[in-house]
């Protein structure tokens, strides 16, 4: 067996020390609350999909506090830097305060209502990054900013001429931004759900009582797909910081 030179283990473990002690504030987690579609939707599907978020019924946020939690116990400490505690990012009162550009957006009709987990801001990307820029002013100590992104899509596969055999399809992006506010890193994990629904001509489908439990169960199977991935996902994030 060869012997491997100390510089080599000296050099790895500074590496390594390095990269733990980068700092990295997670400033967004949200969802859309419309469901998408994996397919092209017709205009009757994305009306559905409008009236679906209107119900009150549709209560979707706990799904989306559950994928926080099993998050930060699971997944977080995979990243070979340092998550900032989620006290310190949510109890800034300049980030609380914080206005984003195009972010926490309210309007059925333009399809582009977001739900966050509570206290989290709503940070889409922008051609100019200004919003995550100015997560930097507002955590100037850290080496970088992520935000994670998640989402529900409806996947509808025909077996018959009046009936359609429907999973839900979980997706979860995760961003990371440098100091510059630009983005040096993307990656998007999905998982389909193991339950299914049938969806039969003139029968009403899209309605929270039959697609609540596919949509925990999808996020579920996405939650075991990053806890797999999160490894794999930390090394490449932190090469790019």
């Amino acid at each position: 067996m060869k012997k491997i030179p100390l510089f080599v283990f000296v050099v790895l473990f500074t590496l390594q020390s390095f990269a733990q002690e980068k700092k990295v504030a997670l400033v967004s987690l949200y969802m859309p609350k419309q469901l998408g579609f994996v397919d092209k939707p017709s205009q009757q599907d994305l009306l559905n999909s409008a009236k679906l978020a209107e119900d009150t019924a549709w209560n979707i946020l706990p799904i989306l506090k559950n994928f926080r939690a099993q998050f930060f116990k699971n997944d977080a400490d995979k990243f070979p830097f340092r998550l900032l505690p989620e006290k310190e990012v949510l109890g800034n009162r300049d980030y609380r305060q914080f206005i984003p550009e195009n972010g926490n957006v309210d309007d059925i009709l333009s399809f582009r209502t977001n739900l966050p987990v509570p206290g989290y801001q709503v940070l889409p990307d922008q051609k100019k990054n200004d919003n995550e820029k100015e997560m930097f002013v507002i955590f100037p100590d850290c080496d970088g900013i992520m935000k994670i992104f998640v989402k529900f899509e409806l996947d509808k596969r025909g077996v018959g001429p009046k009936m359609a055999l429907v999973k839900i399809k979980a997706s979860a992006t995760i961003s990371l931004f440098n100091k510059k506010g630009q983005k040096v890193f993307e990656t998007t994990k999905s998982a389909l759900s193991q339950l299914s629904g049938s969806q039969i001509t003139g029968i009403p489908f899209m309605v929270p009582k039959k697609l609540l439990p596919l949509c925990e169960n999808a996020a579920d199977e996405l939650l075991i797909t990053l806890q797999r991935d999160m490894p794999g996902i930390g090394e490449r994030a932190a090469a790019r910081l």
